[in-house]
């Protein structure tokens, strides 16, 4: 589990306007969350708002799809809802171990169910309600209207009625369930979606799958580093996070990548660069929003980082004519020290901030 930094600075906003203080935030602001920094982001989000009963849904109708960094450029693209159900299963942001988001289908319904990975017990239900508020959200962006025959089921029982709740996300909502359901009508899975404006969703999973026949043939711990990379989410989580899922120590980890000679910095720059390239080459999307796509805020930064990585710079690169398409992945690897050296996790001078990718 790891998340944008967007995340608390949207918390610090919903604060500030519910007339709090969020200073106590600062601490969090600018960090890529791991599965061990979001409980304590909780926590202290809902102490500084003096566990305020409407905080988690306005937390979640604050976070827009750009919130979410690369997943949520992927859902903007999807053509269906069925399409943006599938890359939430494969990609949803606070999974970790184990899942915590679940889409199902019955005769007449879609339904999407959600287990929160952590309790705050001083606020019962706040990621929940944080989620579901997103999701709403989200699907009004995709939409473009409200979900016309959704209705919520919340396992716990807030701390405003079921009015009052229903009005603020704006479904109709009911408390005490079994389980926290989002239930919708299955016909509206196929409707065109009139957010799909750049194919992007597609081009993701594609890459996804791309990077890994390509970079990933060998055998060896480096190929088990890319899958991480590739198949838990598109971001990176932290060295000693990769370890953890190998069973072994980030001690041990930094040697072995050194022995196949590599390291984990190089890898993370590699899948970072082979996607940049691929969004480069394959749509018009502009440079600066592929600098984000992929881990950086500022584009002097990406387009500095990104000439390392190629020896070109992102226009030059998008400039080359088509007999050159598909060379970035030689370019990429005869730069080892670039890959190295520029842009990665632990520098100074371009040091990607990362989003949810």
């Amino acid at each position: 589990m790891r998340v944008t930094k967007s995340y608390p600075l949207a918390a610090c906003v919903v604060i500030e306007e519910l007339g709090f203080d969020s200073s106590t935030l600062q601490s969090f602001e600018g960090l890529g969350l791991s599965g061990d920094d979001l409980p304590d982001l909780c926590r202290q989000i809902a102490i500084s708002a003096d566990h305020h009963p409407e905080l988690g849904l306005r937390i979640g109708r604050s976070l827009s799809l750009g919130s979410h960094g690369i997943f949520g450029h992927a859902l903007m693209s999807c053509r269906t809802l069925h399409q943006a159900a599938r890359i939430l299963m494969r990609y949803n942001p606070l999974d970790g171990e184990t899942r915590c988001a679940n889409v199902s289908y019955t005769a007449d319904n879609v339904v999407l169910s959600f287990v929160s990975p952590f309790e705050i017990p001083s606020f019962p239900g706040l990621m929940s309600e944080i989620f579901f508020a997103a999701v709403v959200n989200a699907l009004r962006e995709l939409l473009g209207t409200d979900l016309s025959g959704a209705r919520l089921e919340l396992a716990h029982v807030p701390r405003i009625d079921e009015d009052h709740f229903s009005d603020l996300i704006k479904m109709p909502t009911t408390f005490g369930h079994k389980a926290n359901r989002l239930l919708g009508p299955i016909e509206a899975m196929q409707v065109p979606l009139p957010a799909a404006e750049i194919d992007t969703a597609p081009l993701y999973l594609e890459q996804c799958e791309k990077l890994l026949a390509q970079m990933g043939r060998a055998h060896g711990t480096h190929t088990q580093v890319r899958r991480i990379l590739m198949r838990m989410k598109p971001q990176f989580p932290r060295e000693g996070e990769v370890a953890a899922m190998l069973n072994i120590s980030p001690r041990t980890l930094r040697r072995r990548l050194t022995g196949e000679g590599t390291s984990y910095q190089r890898i993370c720059n590699e899948v970072r660069a082979h996607v940049a390239c691929e969004y480069l080459r394959r749509t018009e999307i502009g440079i600066a929003e592929i600098g984000a796509l992929v881990g950086f805020e500022d584009a002097a930064n990406f387009r500095n980082a990104f000439k390392r990585w190629t020896g070109m710079s992102p226009s030059a690169f998008r400039a080359r004519p088509p007999d050159h398409a598909g060379d970035e992945r030689e370019t990429i690897v005869s730069l080892p020290s670039a890959i190295d050296n520029g842009g990665g996790i632990g520098n100074g001078i371009g040091k990607p901030r990362l989003r949810v990718q």
